[in-house]
């Protein structure tokens, strides 16, 4: 999950040993009095409804990739061990074996792709507070993007770049 303070700066959130939440960084810059120093970088506890706090949301990478096998999905989440940066995306299916593919448990199964085969790319986002007020549900906003703005905002939200 990410915040975004009404300062235009976005931290990514944790959760505290108290049941609270930490925003961190790794920039001395986007710390200011307010943060901690810790061996990691700066946290500092927040409350999602301090009016400093403009939105607290949660972030997936999506695209298009036809695997050529029938009855499986053209669109994809990108997985922790995907490497965008270095063009691999990393697939995983979790209804059934598909033949070639590593099959991790009983039917889980992950291939490895090149992602210059991908062919369409979406950030999806959902809100859960902006502005101290919880919003309605969990409603998904699928953003089109091109595939070099996506590979940018993935390594911004998955580096140390926050």
């Amino acid at each position: 999950m990410y915040v975004k303070l009404k300062n235009g700066n976005i931290y990514a959130a944790g959760p505290n040993e108290d049941d609270t939440l930490f925003i961190y960084t790794l920039h001395k810059e986007k710390a200011d009095g307010s943060f901690e120093k810790t061996e990691y970088g700066f946290k500092r506890k927040i409350s999602l409804y301090d009016e400093d706090v403009e939105e607290y949301f949660e972030l997936k990478w999506t695209f298009k990739l036809d695997v050529g096998e029938k009855g499986i999905p053209d669109e994809w989440t990108v997985t922790g061990d995907s490497d965008l940066p270095h063009g691999k995306v990393v697939l995983r299916f979790g209804f059934g074996n598909i033949p070639g593919w590593v099959q991790d448990d009983r039917g889980v199964c992950h291939k490895e792709y090149d992602f210059n085969l991908t062919t369409a790319w979406w950030v999806e986002k959902y809100t859960e507070i902006r502005n101290g007020v919880k919003q309605p549900g969990v409603t998904w906003v699928r953003t089109p993007v091109s595939k070099e703005e996506f590979v940018k905002q993935y390594k911004f939200y998955k580096s140390s770049m926050m």
